[in-house]
């Protein structure tokens, strides 16, 4: 991993040649646990708005930390090749993906049969929330 600090008006900017996945997670990670969602859009420009998480075992945390992250941004392209995600923790992700606007993954058959159960059954749940709405 490539890094430079850039200090300019008592502002440290992280600027990134390469970032590798496990710093990332890290990074996403610690703003969760902290709650600094205002740091969110500073970070990923660092990035080059991309989160990329390949060959990274997640767990329930690291799933929360990413869904909390693509909670509060927008148009980021997220990179998910090889990276294994607990079953239960898909619909999480999941529900965030309308803020990605590039998804790189290698699905196994399994997962998209899952990915797309779950999608379908939160549309169900989205329809029938509109219908009471009316």
């Amino acid at each position: 991993m490539l890094l430079w600090f850039v200090f300019s008006s008592s502002l440290l900017t992280l600027c990134a040649l390469r970032l590798c996945p496990s710093f990332v997670l890290t990074a996403i990670r610690e703003i969760y646990k902290a709650r600094d969602r205002p740091i969110i859009p500073s970070l990923l420009r660092s990035f080059d708005h991309v989160i990329n998480l390949t060959c990274r075992q997640m767990d329930s945390v690291d799933c929360a930390a990413l869904a909390f992250t693509l909670k509060h941004s927008s148009r980021v392209k997220l990179n998910l090749v090889w990276t294994s995600i607990p079953a239960g923790e898909i619909e999480s992700i999941l529900c965030e993906l309308d803020k990605v606007s590039q998804l790189r993954s290698e699905v196994s058959a399994h997962l998209l049969v899952l990915l797309l159960s779950v999608f379908s059954s939160t549309l169900g749940v989205a329809r029938n929330l509109s219908d009471i709405k009316r």
